[in-house]
């Protein structure tokens, strides 16, 4: 556990465990049923005011306690938009496959990006400690990995970019219905000049007696050729 990251963790998990006593509380409005009133809201009277956690406005945590369901959320620190899309693709993967996890709920609370909603019937099933702890190592572990990938994605990225700056040269490939990208080295050798107007550069392209030759043009520099035989 990293060291900032401590006190933020462990004021959540006293106030989790101070908030998982719950209990069967059938609904006032429908009849012979029981459902989570912090989701329903059908009695305002055993619902408590929302608690919230956060180490600054982009890492918080949520905590709504009623009688006998506890809905947590979580917003997970994103300081770019690397961090952004790695978060939102990792919060996604999650919640498709919310049913494995039991008490993660499917689509988090607005403005949070994960929610997890315990109620009296998992506390029935489950030791209330091992719940709080998974939700603790929960989010120790998805704010490194998205650390992790980022620093992957990156590696990645300088070890691609001087491949892509390598392939400023002349690109050929003729062969069955594949194409051909033509650099500045090859208007040069034609004798003409890359900035002169489209249809000249057509025509010199009909030039070369190729058999169905169909130009699209990609921008005035480096016009795209494609050659179907």
């Amino acid at each position: 556990m990293a060291h900032t990251l401590a006190p933020y963790l462990e004021v959540i998990r006293h106030t989790l465990n101070a908030a998982l006593c719950l209990q069967n509380y059938p609904s006032q409005v429908v009849e012979r049923q029981s459902r989570p009133e912090i989701e329903f809201k059908d009695t305002a009277a055993v619902i408590l005011k929302p608690l919230v956690i956060a180490r600054d406005e982009n890492e918080k945590c949520l905590i709504e306690a009623s009688v006998n369901a506890v809905r947590v959320s979580i917003k997970v620190r994103q300081s770019d938009d690397t961090e952004k899309l790695l978060c939102r693709k990792f919060a996604s993967f999650f919640t498709q496959r919310a049913e494995h996890f039991v008490i993660l709920r499917r689509k988090p609370v607005e403005g949070y990006d994960i929610s997890f909603l315990i109620t009296n019937t998992h506390l029935e099933e489950m030791m209330k400690d091992r719940i709080v702890d998974f939700i603790i190592e929960f989010m120790e572990d998805v704010d490194k990995e998205i650390k992790d990938l980022k620093i992957a994605l990156n590696t990645r990225l300088r070890a691609a970019a001087p491949k892509l700056q390598q392939t400023t040269l002349v690109q050929t490939e003729i062969c069955g219905t594949s194409g051909a990208i033509f650099s500045h080295a090859f208007w040069a050798r034609q004798g003409l000049d890359p900035m002169a107007p489209f249809g000249t550069i057509v025509r010199v392209l009909l030039s070369f007696h190729l058999p169905t030759v169909r130009v699209w043009e990609s921008g005035m520099l480096c016009p795209t050729v494609h050659f179907h035989s």
